[in-house]
């Protein structure tokens, strides 16, 4: 069984997205992509499924300085942001039992993990 708000997975991928278009400043690719995979560990739970979608952008990368907080709220490396996108998205993909990985190295991709086994929301 898969039980989702529908509408909160939908912010999340648009979070993802949004970030992904003013990376690129309207001048580069934006890729999204979905796909299954099997035996997947989130937190301390392994998962039978779940379902992985990735956002992946051909912008400047996510600077080596906030890797490791890029998903903490009011953290940017925007001029112009606010850093609320990415800890919304994030909080989303947690109260599906989710979450969401920067994977390492060029291009730019986020991944929204989502369990497909799940029997409650």
């Amino acid at each position: 069984n898969v039980l989702i708000d529908e509408d909160q997975i939908t912010q999340a991928v648009l979070n993802l997205a949004r970030n992904a278009m003013q990376a690129t400043a309207g001048q580069g690719t934006i890729v999204l992509r979905s796909r299954v995979e099997p035996g997947f560990t989130i937190g301390e739970r392994r998962h039978t499924l779940v379902a992985r979608i990735d956002v992946e952008d051909s912008g400047g990368g996510v600077p080596d300085e906030l890797r490791e907080q890029i998903f903490y709220p009011l953290v940017t490396g925007r001029t112009d942001g606010v850093g609320l996108g990415l800890a919304l998205a994030l909080d989303l993909a947690h109260r599906h039992e989710g979450l969401i990985k920067l994977q390492p190295g060029s291009p730019t991709v986020f991944s929204l993990y989502l369990p497909l086994n799940r029997e409650e929301v």
